[in-house]
């Protein structure tokens, strides 16, 4: 089975955070920095050893739960924006800074579903 969540997460920021169109692309920068922050690191770069490992479901979750915000500031900031480079670095320092909360929130999601069905197998 092929693994769809990169292409989920790549779709979502391009449509959801970027507004892009269906015909526009994620250009290389984008993706790089998006690999990258699965691996705690700027870039996707197999010269560094990773920082971190989250998934790209997790990085979709934070991106979603943050996608208010993020729209906000890019509303808030526009002129301040050099180029799309720029903007999609902030949605990421948002991201970045959100993460490890959605890291928690799915482990405490995972031990009340373990703790639930402990309870039901006790009765």
């Amino acid at each position: 089975m092929i693994d769809t969540s990169f292409e989920e997460l790549s779709q979502f920021v391009k449509k959801e955070i970027m507004n892009y169109s269906k015909d526009s692309e994620l250009n290389k920068y984008m993706i790089l920095r998006l690999r990258g922050l699965a691996t705690g690191r700027f870039f996707a770069n197999k010269n560094h050893k990773p920082l971190a490992n989250y998934s790209f479901k997790i990085i979709l979750d934070t991106f979603k739960s943050c996608k208010t915000d993020i729209l906000k500031g890019f509303n808030y900031n526009q002129s301040k924006f050099n180029n799309e480079e720029h903007k999609f670095n902030y949605a990421l320092v948002i991201v970045g800074k959100s993460i490890e909360d959605s890291v928690i929130k799915l482990e405490n999601a995972k031990l009340a579903k373990e703790t639930n069905q402990n309870l039901i197998d006790l009765w």
